[in-house]
């Protein structure tokens, strides 16, 4: 007699896993120059707004933000531009109309929502419309190569901390000439 295969269950993966959180937030009365440092600093694309309730009232995107600035054709230094940009708030600004998902949303739910809407976010909100967190093209990028490390050959965890095997060759064209990513393959841009 042989032993009968047990079968796994495996739980669904939910937004609730994947997503970010604490997020940075913005309220409607905040600057647009604000908006663009912050975005700045902190490498961000999506800023939610949100009023004192923490609901979500509307969210300021990096395509936002260069919509909203002044053609380079006028000619304005840094410090001119910043300054007409300087009594522009962000629900000037801001979408309205946003797409959200709940903690428990199914992530490959709201992933195809992402690629089928060409969505770079979606805010995550409680049942009362407060935000909790925010799901981003790259927090699926990061579940989906912790997923693929998972079938990786044992010892071979690729990563941009330090040297790793010469089984990754990753190289960029700069100006039409193919340069070794030194950083990624741990090896110099000569090979050596």
């Amino acid at each position: 007699m042989g032993v009968a295969p047990r079968s796994v269950v495996v739980p669904p993966v939910l937004v609730r896993h994947i997503m970010s959180s604490p997020v940075v937030t913005f309220f409607a009365e905040q600057t647009l120059p604000l908006a663009e440092d912050v975005m700045r600093f902190k490498h961000l694309r999506h800023l939610p707004v949100i009023d004192d309730d923490r609901r979500l009232v509307g969210l300021v995107t990096h395509r936002d933000l260069l919509r909203a600035q002044p053609s380079t054709l006028i000619g304005l230094s840094e410090v001119e531009r910043r300054a007409r940009q300087a009594d522009i708030r962000v629900d000037q600004i801001m979408e309205r109309d946003i797409w959200t998902v709940g903690l428990d949303t199914l992530a490959s739910a709201a992933g195809c929502t992402l690629l089928d809407h060409k969505y770079g976010c979606l805010p995550v909100v409680d049942d009362d419309h407060r935000l909790v967190g925010i799901v981003t093209e790259r927090d699926y990028l990061r579940f989906a190569i912790k997923m693929l490390q998972m079938h990786d050959p044992d010892g071979i965890v690729p990563s941009t901390q330090g040297p790793i095997r010469n089984t990754l060759r990753i190289d960029r064209t700069v100006a039409d000439r193919p340069s070794r990513m030194a950083s990624i393959s741990g090896r110099s841009r000569t090979g050596a």
